[in-house]
């Protein structure tokens, strides 16, 4: 295997693992605002629990997707269509790499993520020529 797709294998990987992670905090906040009356707190906050399961709810859609379209990515990236895959591996390192200045628990996991991503596209294009 390339070293391009090592780290597109790599990136993959933890996308997954996020994904993942992020399903099971998600079952877990269904099963507390069912046992719990979570969304009396919420309301008592100020905050509108529906909203919240809302948004929790949209957010795990787009992990998931970005997932999904990451491991489509890392499959294709050899074929001769794979330019524009890598491309989108270049975005999408990118927008970790963006991501993780917002907070230090975040550059944890995504500063990894974004590198692991723009070098699979580095890699790829110095392979390329």
């Amino acid at each position: 295997m390339k070293r391009a797709k090592i780290c597109a294998l790599i990136g993959s990987v933890f996308t997954t693992l996020i994904a993942v992670l992020m399903m099971f905090a998600f079952i877990r906040f269904i099963v507390n605002w069912e046992v719990k009356n979570l969304e009396v707190t919420l309301s008592i906050a100020g905050h509108s629990g529906i909203f919240l399961l809302k948004l929790f709810a949209l957010i795990l859609v787009i992990v998931m997707s970005i997932m999904i379209v990451n491991w489509v990515a890392f499959i294709r990236m050899d074929r001769p269509t794979g330019g524009i895959w890598q491309f989108y591996q270049l975005i999408i390192g990118s927008f970790y790499i963006l991501v993780s200045l917002v907070d230090l628990h975040v550059m944890v996991v995504t500063l990894p993520l974004g590198l692991c991503f723009v070098l699979s596209f580095i890699l790829a294009r110095m392979d390329s020529v």
